[in-house]
């Protein structure tokens, strides 16, 4: 008889079945040992001495730091007192000049050098009809005059050795340059003197303001002379009340002399009345004391 052979089993992919992972052992973790920390009278020690020194040494640092501060700190500084220094006058070194008007007003002002004593400034402008560019001329106003020239003046009002003065700067339609004009009026309230100075046509604009800042400088040292110049009279003047305290440092060249009740002279009647010790002056031809 044959032997019969079992049959070889067929493998096909669908019969392969992976193998089932085997489960792996969970390691526990191997506990340390606590090791008991036992403080010991010496560490103890240790320990309060060390904080003992960090708060020693804190307190000592705090308290340098407090003194290093007071010292650092600065105390009031001196200073020098500040010293008045005297305005510059810058009409100090210009020529000195008077003027007579037909009514017997007289005045005396002072001019740069490089201008006339009839306010005039430019070479030769006398020889020619009109101002040039650049240049001045200047006419002076009696009381008559100024009084006409009021009605048409709407400008700055001044005040000058205590008068009071109405200042204009305008460019006439008929000129056709700048027209300086300066009216002084009396205690009446009536002008009395005046001045018109014509700036040439044409004249650039920053020159014809540098003329007219030199034309207000000359403007503010006039000074009139009349009541200094009146007829002498031997009548003793009263010196009002209350006196005056501040005067002008204009003294007129005498005769006539101002002779106080002191028999002191006087450059002036306000300065004369500023003497307490003077209680009347009188104006006369021959020197104080004669």
């Amino acid at each position: 008889m044959e032997e019969i052979k079992p049959k070889e089993k067929i493998v096909t992919k669908e019969t392969i079945t992976k193998p089932t992972p085997e489960p792996q052992p969970i390691v526990e973790p191997v506990p340390i040992p606590e090791i008991p920390f036992k403080l010991t009278g010496s560490r103890l020690k240790i320990i309060l001495l060390a904080i003992l020194g960090l708060a020693i040494a804190g307190g000592l640092i705090c308290v340098g730091y407090r003194l290093g501060q007071k010292q650092a700190k600065p105390g009031p500084i001196s200073t020098p007192a500040a010293v008045a220094t005297p305005a510059l006058d810058s009409t100090a070194n210009w020529q000195e000049a008077r003027a007579e008007m037909a009514d017997g007003t007289q005045v005396s002002f002072r001019h740069p050098m490089e201008w006339s004593d009839e306010l005039v400034y430019c070479q030769n402008l006398q020889q020619q009809p009109d101002v040039p560019p650049g240049c001045v001329k200047t006419d002076f106003l009696s009381r008559e005059s100024a009084q006409d020239v009021a009605t048409g003046i709407f400008g700055e009002t001044l005040t000058i050795n205590t008068y009071k003065v109405i200042k204009d700067v305008n460019i006439s339609p008929e000129y056709f340059g700048p027209i300086y004009t300066a009216l002084f009026f009396d205690k009446q309230d009536e002008p009395f003197f005046g001045l018109v100075a014509y700036i040439g046509a044409e004249t650039e604009e920053e020159r014809a303001n540098s003329l007219i800042k030199t034309l207000d400088l000359i403007l503010s040292t006039f000074r009139f002379l009349e009541e200094e110049n009146q007829e002498t009279s031997e009548e003793e003047i009263l010196c009002d009340e209350p006196r005056p305290e501040v005067c002008t440092m204009e003294c007129i060249s005498p005769p006539p002399y101002i002779c106080g009740s002191n028999g002191k002279f006087y450059c002036n009647k306000c300065a004369a009345c500023a003497d307490w010790k003077v209680d009347w002056y009188i104006i006369q031809n021959e020197p104080c004391g004669i």
